[in-house]
């Protein structure tokens, strides 16, 4: 579950920062909790459905446990109707950050500010299509994140914050809670990081073996991450 929705909130948070980038800070409440109850209610509406039907054996990439015909194409359709409209979007308020802090006097309609921005959102695509052949198997890729963003996300920010909110209210921590703090964010977050990315790692580099090296033609069959 966290390894298959983390990186769509992740780029979910992205649409919210693209409507504080256009002032649009009246309805941005509205739209956090709107948007990611939607998305956490179908995300595991479909999870439970992919597990009723198929089990263990049910793909990492959820499409493609779906039978070959109509149904699959329209779904692969739409995917990639997604895919396009998530990367425009997501891509509007990271140029627009890296503009501000690279060249913060560049005037938005100058023509070398229309040269940049060209520059910036190419090197995305480029760096986009490298990574996904680099990893073409999609439940390598969802393990290798989940490893390195749901360990941080359970067992480090959420002590992190309350030693940070303890401190600020310049309160003093137990010494058990220090204890577990620490136990948390020094021992089980790094250990459980480090072996969940190895791991990954590890099938992904058996996936290379069985299938073909990045950048060659993978069959079908590893679409799945087998």
């Amino acid at each position: 579950m966290i390894e298959f929705a983390t990186p769509r909130f992740c780029a979910l948070s992205n649409t919210h920062a693209f409507l504080l980038s256009n002032n649009h800070t009246a309805e941005f409440k509205y739209s956090l909790f709107f948007s990611n109850g939607i998305m956490f209610c179908v995300y595991c509406i479909t999870m439970v459905i992919g597990y009723h039907f198929r089990g263990n054996e049910v793909d990492a990439f959820l499409p493609a446990s779906l039978p070959a015909g109509t149904a699959k194409s329209i779904v692969n359709l739409l995917l990639a109707y997604h895919t396009l409209v998530s990367y425009l979007i997501n891509n509007q308020p990271l140029c627009r950050h890296l503009m501000a802090q690279w060249w913060p006097g560049t005037r938005p309609n100058h023509a070398l500010a229309v040269l940049r921005w060209r520059y910036l959102s190419l090197g995305f695509l480029v760096t986009a299509w490298v990574v996904a052949n680099l990893i073409p198997f999609f439940g390598a890729f969802q393990e290798i994140l989940g490893s390195l963003l749901a360990a941080p996300v359970l067992f480090f920010f959420p002590p992190f914050f309350y030693v940070s909110a303890v401190r600020t209210h310049n309160d003093s921590l137990g010494c058990g809670d220090r204890l577990a703090c620490a136990f948390m964010m020094y021992v089980v977050c790094p250990v459980l990081m480090v072996l969940g990315f190895v791991s990954s790692v590890k099938e992904l580099f058996e996936n290379w073996e069985t299938y073909g090296l990045p950048f060659s033609c993978h069959p079908s069959a590893s679409a799945g991450g087998r």
